[in-house]
């Protein structure tokens, strides 16, 4: 992809009857959205947008977005690398009466100005192929709070050992009672 920064607006009226198109990247610190999912704001998006007008007389957007990201790990708290990538298929829309009649592979995008902000829509995406949790493989954690969750898996499994080697439900019940005879 190019190294050209994607502008921030263009004249959605041109654009596509052009049938335009616009490669380029554009810093993960300019998503604040995105960003604020994020364990810092370092990296580049990258996009390939195609501007077109379909039979229907439709404005399309369609393309491609990645990044990579460094996420928090729900495990360890710690950052963890993850690639996002998606293709878009956006019909641009002014009413809902125009979503109703789009077709189910085209997603709406509203948009009521005559200019588009490309920013944005990258952004959408990226924040859409999110993954729910953001976690390191297996084994991979580092860090304090993996530490202490193996500490305490290692004491859960200490004290499910002693439950299983206790001969019956009252068994716990038992022992007490015989200490207070003593």
């Amino acid at each position: 992809m190019a190294d050209t920064l994607v502008p921030d607006h263009v004249d959605a009226r041109k654009i596509f009857s052009k049938g335009a198109s616009i490669t380029g990247i554009l810093p993960i610190g300019r998503l604040q959205r995105l960003s604020q999912s994020l364990s810092n704001s370092e990296g580049l998006a990258q996009a390939e947008l195609l501007f077109t007008v379909d039979e229907g007389r439709r404005r399309i957007v369609s393309g491609h977005v990645k990044a990579r990201v460094n996420a928090i790990c729900q495990r360890c708290l710690e950052a963890v690398a993850i690639d996002l990538e998606d293709t878009l298929n956006l019909a641009l829309v002014e009413t809902d009466e125009h979503v109703r009649k789009l077709p189910t592979e085209l997603d709406p995008w509203f948009c009521t100005t005559a200019n588009l902000d490309l920013p944005d829509i990258i952004e959408e995406q990226l924040i859409l192929c999110m993954p729910l949790v953001s976690n390191h493989e297996d084994g991979k954690c580092t860090g304090e709070a993996a530490l202490i969750r193996a500490q305490l898996n290692s004491a859960e499994n200490e004290a499910s050992a002693e439950d299983t080697t206790a001969q019956g439900p009252f068994a716990a019940l038992q022992s007490l009672k015989n200490k207070d005879k003593q």
